[in-house]
């Protein structure tokens, strides 16, 4: 009998027990847990952010590099004013030249030489004969970059009077050479006549690490360039001098 009335003394012990704990009342969230929540709310959409201006960029990037996979050089049938070369990549120069004995216009401009390079080293890269050289070329040596040559550039046309040009530069450079062209000059109609440059390869660039490397590398300059034009931002040390020092070649 002693058995069974200490089963029931723990019976209605457990049972208060229960009771008590179902009828306390419910404690406040932890402090930890409410920095959590805010913590989620806030990282949540910089996470989402983050994830959309990596994707954007990623699509960016992929068409700019089929855009310049793409590029052909243009069927020009128009004379224009003047050929202008930006100098840096192979075969620049002498599609120039190549363009200047075809007629495509009277004279051509080689922006960015560097100040050391004598006129001969030009004239033996160029593959222009002497007379053609000292009649029809002039060289630019004050640009140090694109932003550079543009100024080159705009100021050698302003001065000639010259409303259309012919723009050689490779492939992979052209969208940021007319950007820097068209912000330097007005009125000034630009030709765009894309180089292939060997080493970058236009099909299945995406396989070919040094191609990879040059289009994301020239991709990154472009938007820069938009965004420095976006902002108002202008950018010094583009030119070795103030004045811009253009010369006729040969003289």
């Amino acid at each position: 009998m002693e058995n069974t009335d200490e089963v029931v003394e723990k019976d209605i012990e457990q049972h208060d027990q229960s009771s008590a704990t179902t009828n306390a009342p419910d404690e406040s969230p932890a402090p930890e847990a409410n920095k959590s929540r805010w913590v989620g709310w806030i990282w949540t959409p910089i996470a989402l952010l983050l994830l959309l201006a990596i994707g954007t960029s990623i699509g960016g990037f992929v068409r700019f590099a089929e855009d310049v996979a793409n590029l052909k050089a243009p069927e020009i049938s128009d004379k224009s004013d003047a050929i202008v070369v930006l100098t840096g990549g192979k075969s620049r120069i002498t599609e120039a030249v190549s363009l200047l004995k075809e007629g495509k216009a009277n004279r051509l401009f080689i922006s960015g030489v560097n100040p050391d390079i004598s006129d001969d080293e030009i004239l033996r890269v160029s593959g222009a004969d002497k007379a053609l050289f000292n009649c029809c070329i002039d060289i630019g040596k004050d640009a140090k970059d694109t932003i550079g040559n543009g100024k080159e550039i705009a100021q050698w046309a302003t001065e000639q009077d010259f409303k259309s040009l012919i723009v050689v530069t490779n492939n992979y450079h052209m969208r940021r050479s007319l950007l820097e062209l068209y912000s330097a000059t007005s009125g000034i109609e630009l030709i765009a006549y894309p180089v292939m440059n060997s080493e970058v390869k236009t099909e299945n660039w995406y396989k070919d690490t040094p191609t990879l490397r040059t289009l994301i590398n020239e991709f990154a300059k472009l938007n820069l360039a938009y965004f420095r034009q976006y902002v108002g931002v202008e950018m010094a040390g583009n030119l070795y001098s103030e004045q811009v020092v253009t010369k006729q070649a040969g003289v």
